[in-house]
């Protein structure tokens, strides 16, 4: 029967040199979020996509529709955000 013994190791610990990680040179752009635009324009683009959803309805394209009715809520949101 081989016994299960410790080993002590010694308490000194050995540092690693690092490597230093390379920097890309470049300069990073910080993102910004795009201007609204005026309430103006988001609500021209809304009677837009009213107009696209009530023939995707009559064609009886449900998905379509749906796509649509989702953009117009998000651009009233935005309406509301930019007023």
């Amino acid at each position: 029967e081989t016994s299960k013994k410790k080993v002590e190791t010694s308490k000194k610990k050995v540092e690693t040199p690092k490597k230093k990680v390379e920097t890309p040179k470049k300069k990073v752009e910080t993102l910004k979020k795009k201007k609204a635009g005026s309430v103006k324009d988001i609500k021209n683009k809304i009677r837009a996509f009213k107009a696209e959803r009530k023939a995707a309805l009559e064609a009886k394209d449900k998905k379509r529709a749906t796509i649509y009715r989702r953009r117009i809520s998000r651009l009233k949101k935005k309406t509301r955000r930019a007023a």
